[in-house]
């Protein structure tokens, strides 16, 4: 009788520590289940697989569409996917959990990619971005997902929780064009070698960073660099590109049979702005004036790419002079093209040839 006791408060005693793993165990298998089921993993990949096909594409010579834009444009289209794609995986009759679901997983999809960085690091420059701290917010934001579902209120309402991504996307929108005052495009080719960054010498030195985003086969591509009255050459492939600091920038193509395309920026540049859309008509004979300040202003000038309209050249003209290249004769600017530069009164002039009323056109920012 003693030893059947015995023999019970032992087997007992191992049914209760193996009822305790399992316990834990399903503890442990809830708490992950939750970390997996708010990670939008199969959006990630898309983004992933669209990331590495543009980073490995060309990049047409005078395209608008340049690696950058196009990973902005792949970042807002899955931004937009990830809710819709959640919720219909949801089979939950009660909206609250699903629809806190889908504000945790878009959170996670937009944390992901900023640790990708591309847009990202685009948009906020070396200044703002760090590969460092994207990473530890990755990390945090993933393992402490499942207790935002608790810090998250219910949501009763589909409509509410997409006001909620719309008022985050414009915010953060909002704060990514505040980046965008100083920086644009270059453009050079045989016919036209030479391009300005900056239009004569800025009244204060700034950090550019130049890019040459077309696609590169055979010998390396050279420029010359034009910084500040000096003169070097510097080899820039596709991708590759240099940071510098300059109070005056132009760039020279070195190869022949060749056009080149790139982007530049100022690093560390925050300032909000203000932008206008300005067309011109090649056949036009006057100058058309975009711009007249009372005091000298920093601008932003840029001549896009125009639809039914070819070989379109800009004339700029700050002050009644006109941006001259190193011969002081007019400077041609491509489409694809921007300057910074400071003066009080801005006029430009375009030749090329359009179909229709078609006209050529471009943007003209100031700050604010």
């Amino acid at each position: 009788m003693k030893e059947s006791i015995k023999q019970f408060r032992v087997i007992g005693a191992t049914e209760v520590e193996e009822a305790k793993k399992q316990n834990v165990n399903l503890e442990q298998d809830k708490y992950l289940d939750k970390v997996k089921k708010y990670i939008p993993t199969e959006v990630v990949l898309a983004y992933v697989f669209l990331q590495q096909t543009i980073e490995n594409s060309a990049v047409e010579t005078g395209s608008f569409w340049t690696k950058d834009a196009l990973f902005g444009v792949i970042f807002f289209m899955c931004l937009v996917v990830t809710p819709i794609y959640k919720y219909m995986q949801s089979n939950d009759a009660d909206y609250s959990k699903p629809i806190r679901q889908l504000v945790i997983s878009t959170l996670a999809y937009i944390v992901w990619v900023f640790y990708f960085g591309d847009w990202f690091e685009a948009v906020m420059g070396d200044t703002y971005y760090s590969k460092t701290l994207a990473a530890i917010v990755m990390v945090s934001f993933t393992l402490l997902t499942p207790i935002l579902e608790y810090m998250i209120p219910s949501i009763k309402k589909l409509p509410k929780a997409v006001g909620l991504i719309a008022i985050f996307i414009i915010c953060f929108n909002s704060y990514g064009q505040q980046n965008q005052l100083f920086s644009g495009g270059w453009n050079v080719n045989d016919q036209h070698p030479f391009t300005c960054i900056t239009h004569g010498t800025l009244p204060l030195t700034k950090r550019f960073r130049l890019r040459n985003t077309t696609l590169v086969n055979g010998d390396p591509v050279k420029f010359q660099i034009h910084d500040d009255g000096g003169v070097y050459t510097a080899i820039l492939p596709e991708g590759g590109g240099m940071i510098i600091d300059s109070k005056s920038l132009a760039i020279t193509q070195i190869n022949a049979g060749s056009s080149f395309q790139g982007h530049w920026e100022v690093l560390g540049a925050n300032q909000g702005y203000h932008e206008v859309q300005w067309n011109a008509y090649p056949d036009q004979s006057e100058r058309v004036l975009i711009g007249a300040f009372e005091t000298e202003t920093v601008f932003t000038l840029s001549i896009s790419h125009a639809l039914s309209c070819s070989g379109g050249l800009l004339l700029i003209f700050v002050d009644g002079q006109a941006v001259t290249d190193l011969s002081n004769q007019p400077l041609h600017f491509l489409e694809g093209s921007s300057i910074i530069g400071t003066g009080k009164r801005i006029e430009v002039k375009v030749t090329g040839s359009c179909t229709g009323e078609n006209s050529f056109g471009g943007t003209l920012k100031i700050e604010e």
